[in-house]
């Protein structure tokens, strides 16, 4: 840890997210009434997901102690997001081991770092069933003129 940083104070060990979180919703009844609904909502999405991906590039730069954001694209030319995930798994054990970093924070970055593959998960299925509710929508069903 850097010279005078504050290290969170954890009492005990909690998850991140409920353990329900990751659990899929059931499916609609049908699709969105019109295919800009869908591409709003994936819109939006993939605008949150950019900012995550952001976060792990900065958290991967200080890992590495990067000086420059030279890391941040090097992490950014990883193109899968399991090969981002070891590539944030190795950095932090060489940090964390040359730092000296409490176990709890060590528990807390692998919880993180687990919410992660779920969150990339969902977001790949979530793109699937954005396509498909495109395909579903009233729109796409009626018949061309």
């Amino acid at each position: 840890m850097t010279k005078g940083a504050s290290v969170p104070k954890f009492t005990k060990r909690t998850a991140i997210y409920p353990q329900d979180h990751w659990e899929m919703p059931p499916p609609a009844a049908r699709g969105n009434n019109t295919p800009s609904e869908v591409y709003e909502a994936v819109g939006q999405a993939l605008s949150m997901w950019e900012s995550i991906e952001n976060s792990f590039a900065w958290m991967f730069q200080v890992l590495v102690e990067g000086k420059s954001v030279a890391a941040q694209r090097v992490y950014g030319s990883i193109t899968t997001s399991h090969g981002r995930r070891v590539a944030l798994q190795a950095a932090s054990e060489v940090y964390f081991s040359i730092h000296h970093t409490p176990e709890e924070i060590r528990l807390y970055f692998s919880d993180l770092i687990a919410n992660f593959k779920e969150t990339s998960r969902r977001r790949e299925n979530d793109s699937i069933t954005a396509g498909l509710s495109v395909l579903d929508s009233p729109s796409a069903r009626s018949k061309p003129e």
